[in-house]
C-alpha cells in the first residue's frame, strides 16, 4: 500500500516533498480493489483443496480405506473423485495437515530428493 501511495503522489504532484492525504486514500481504495480480485483468483485453488480435504477425511474415517501412514501417490492411484491428480492428492493432504488431522513426514533417503508421507492423526479418525 505505501508503494501504492507513491505511485499516486507522483502521478498527481512529483514536484512536492511528502505524500499527501489524497494519494494515500486513492491507495487505500486501489489496495481494497486489487485484494478483491486477488480473492476471486484465488478462490478457485482453495475451494479445490477443501472439496478435496473433505473427501480424504471421509476416506479417512473409514475403516480399512487409507493406512495410518500414506504418501499422496497412495491417494492418486485409487482414481478417487477430488483426489485423482497428484496436486490434487497433495493439495487436500497438505490442507488435512494443516488443520491437524494429518502429520507431514520428510523421509530422507540416501541421495535424492526427500519423500513425503503423511501420518493421520488418531483424532483424525473419529
Amino acid at each position: 500500500m505505501p508503494a501504492l501511495a507513491l505511485i499516486c503522489h507522483l502521478a498527481d504532484d512529483p514536484a512536492s516533498g511528502a505524500i499527501g492525504s489524497a494519494a494515500l486514500l486513492r491507495a487505500l481504495g486501489w489496495a481494497e480493489y486489487l485484494e478483491s480480485h486477488a480473492r476471486r483468483a484465488y478462490a478457485s485453488v482453495v475451494a479445490a483443496d477443501l472439496a478435496g480435504a473433505r473427501e480424504l477425511l471421509r476416506r479417512i474415517r473409514r475403516s480399512g480405506e487409507i493406512a495410518d501412514t500414506f504418501r499422496a501417490r497412495d491417494i492418486y492411484i485409487k482414481g478417487w473423485s477430488r483426489l485423482a491428480t497428484p496436486d490434487q492428492a497433495h493439495g487436500a493432504a497438505k490442507t488435512l495437515a494443516d488443520f491437524g488431522y494429518l502429520a507431514e513426514i520428510e523421509e530422507r533417503a540416501t541421495g535424492g530428493r526427500p519423500t513425503l508421507s503423511f501420518r493421520v492423526n488418531p483424532k483424525g479418525r473419529a
